[in-house]
């Protein structure tokens, strides 16, 4: 019991740490494309760091924010004002993180590449257009190959639905197209060092060497 209030209060301070180095950045284009750029050589963790940013910090609700109130609260007098407080301080840190986030595209198309490069039917589909293009995975232009189908479960209710792969790579800037070039390469080389992938023998798998 000890230890585990001892390692939310660890949580909540890195959470409280987390928004005043994003407070503190002056030129926040700079800073996000800096951040970016940091994992194109390793593309599967940046993906795994920009997912965790997002799925801990884009609402009030989430485990981030929900740690920096926690904090918050912590240093405020328990009276009447002390919830209108919090929620304010929240709303304002709410704000400051949104600036620093990845687009919410961004991340439907690194699961895109997910759903594309699993042993899905989709595979066969990719691996096709890559083909009748005659267009090699390790070429960037692969990027905007990807199946349209492979975008239906990456978006959520009321999202802009994407039909064109080349569309939504146009909208990203050099650090991300990047990024999830690399990704997919990452995701691809897996793909072709699969026993089960050349033991299943697909008629399109020659395209993966």
């Amino acid at each position: 019991m000890a230890q585990a209030r001892r390692d939310r209060e660890e949580a909540q301070t890195h959470a409280s740490d987390i928004l005043a180095i994003l407070r503190a950045v002056t030129d926040i284009p700079s800073f996000n494309t800096a951040f970016v750029a940091q994992f194109k050589d390793e593309p599967v963790l940046g993906i795994s760091v920009l997912r965790i940013l997002a799925d801990y910090f884009r609402d009030g609700s989430l485990p981030g924010l929900v740690l920096y109130a926690d904090h918050v609260a912590s240093n405020l007098p328990a009276d009447r004002a002390t919830r209108d407080t919090i929620n304010a301080e929240i709303d304002k840190a709410l704000q400051v993180v949104l600036r620093f986030l990845p687009n919410p595209d961004f991340l439907s198309f690194a699961a895109a590449i997910d759903d594309t490069t699993h042993g899905s039917p989709l595979v066969d589909e990719y691996l096709s257009n890559l083909e009748q293009s005659r267009i090699p995975f390790s070429n960037p232009l692969a990027l905007t190959l990807l199946p349209a189908g492979s975008f239906g479960g990456a978006y959520a209710r009321g999202s802009t639905f994407v039909m064109n792969a080349s569309e939504l790579t146009a909208r990203r800037d050099e650090p991300q197209r990047q990024l999830l070039f690399a990704y997919l390469q990452s995701k691809m080389e897996r793909l072709q060092a699969s026993a089960e992938l050349r033991a299943q023998k697909s008629p399109n798998s020659h395209l993966l060497k």
